[in-house]
């Protein structure tokens, strides 16, 4: 193949596979794009935060799309070329599937490339910060935790019920609080009116109740005691729980850069915690390498000579591609249950990808070898 019809067939690829990945992270983002508008238009959140917390979230997302929008691209180019009878003229001129097939080892390498950075370093980085950007919003705008009418958790094993509340002076009416931080006395406190403030630098949040009532449940003796009072302030700390949930947060694979994950596993001794990183490495290898596969999929989806099947090429390619996530949760499944070996579990699904395609390979290139026979003539 020449290097005119290989760049041809790497830009209608590439093209479509930006165009694809807009599109299939745009899809997975909507509903969490509606919880964060929320946040804006009815919980009094600046919109800059949102944007920057939404940010924080598109390379998880990418994880997960950058896979399915190369498959789809590659169903979707050579469809195209298919239907416009350009894969039949480059198998008239004498080159074979698997020539046609070869412009797209570049787009899966860097696709493989690109994946594999996002797992290792973009993604890990980004919900790093994406934990630090929700703690600092949930702090500077305390209130957005809080829903008129609703029973809702808030802080520290605090469930706040508001009747009405002005979300730019943090004012609220008709108050019911329940504190079980002390699970040993827990106590109510309803209050006819309050505000609701926060100290960054301290990170503590205040809750000012006015004109109340406090009562303490004691389990032994059984027994309630009732304070009425005037003037009732509420501090928590979100200082502590923000260290200590950052502390737990850090600790999670997930959240790990690749250089740290690596040798987080030589330091650790428990068998959980090594098991889940050796999860985590296997994973972070075994999908990006599933990039490299998927070409031998999605040409032979795409160059079928029936229409109708053509036709279908990108729900099945969307089929397959679900199926490997599903295979990938399946087998990490397996091995925390102690089924079989972390490589096992975590690369089973690229066999299987890659046997996929092998079959579908031959299958395409059976039929585009078969000659239509000539129809005898009627004497």
């Amino acid at each position: 193949m020449g290097k005119t019809l290989r760049r041809y067939v790497f830009r209608e690829v590439l093209s479509l596979l930006m165009l694809g990945l807009v599109l299939t992270t745009f899809v997975l983002a909507t509903v969490q794009m509606i919880e964060l508008v929320d946040l804006v238009f009815a919980k009094g959140v600046a919109a800059t935060r949102v944007l920057t917390v939404f940010g924080y979230m598109i390379p998880s997302y990418l994880e997960l799309t950058l896979p399915m929008a190369l498959l789809l691209s590659i169903v979707t180019a050579f469809a195209r070329l298919a239907r416009d009878s350009e894969v039949l003229a480059m198998r008239a001129a004498g080159l074979s599937l698997a020539q046609l097939a070869r412009p797209l080892i570049l787009v899966a390498a860097l696709g493989t490339f690109a994946s594999f950075a996002l797992a290792a370093w973009t993604s890990p980085w980004a919900n790093r910060k994406l934990e630090s950007a929700v703690s600092d919003m949930a702090r500077t705008r305390i209130t957005a935790a809080l829903t008129p009418g609703v029973f809702s958790p808030w802080i520290e094993d605090i469930v706040v019920y508001v009747g009405q509340i002005d979300r730019r002076s943090g004012d609220v009416q008709q108050v019911m609080l329940a504190d079980e931080r002390d699970p040993r006395v827990p106590r109510t406190i309803f209050a006819t009116s309050g505000r609701l403030t926060t100290d960054d630098e301290a990170r503590t949040a205040r809750f000012r109740l006015n004109d109340g009532t406090i009562l303490a449940n004691y389990p032994n003796p059984r027994s309630y005691d009732r304070t009425d009072f005037e003037v009732f302030d509420l501090n928590v700390s979100v200082g502590t729980e923000h260290v200590e949930a950052h502390s737990s947060f850090m600790e999670e694979p997930r959240r790990m850069s690749w250089q740290t994950l690596i040798e987080a596993g030589r330091e650790v001794t428990d068998a959980t915690k090594l098991q889940e990183r050796e999860i985590e490495i296997q994973r972070r290898l075994a999908v990006p390498f599933a990039c490299m596969l998927l070409p031998w999929i999605g040409v032979p989806l795409a160059v079928q000579q029936s229409r109708s099947v053509r036709s279908r090429g990108m729900v099945i390619g969307l089929v397959v591609i679900l199926s490997y996530y599903f295979l990938i949760t399946a087998g990490v499944t397996l091995v925390r249950q102690h089924v079989v070996p972390t490589p096992v579990g975590l690369w089973m699904p690229d066999v299987a990808l890659a046997i996929t395609g092998w079959l579908a390979f031959r299958r395409a290139g059976g039929e585009q070898s078969r000659r239509p026979r000539k129809a005898k003539a009627v004497r």
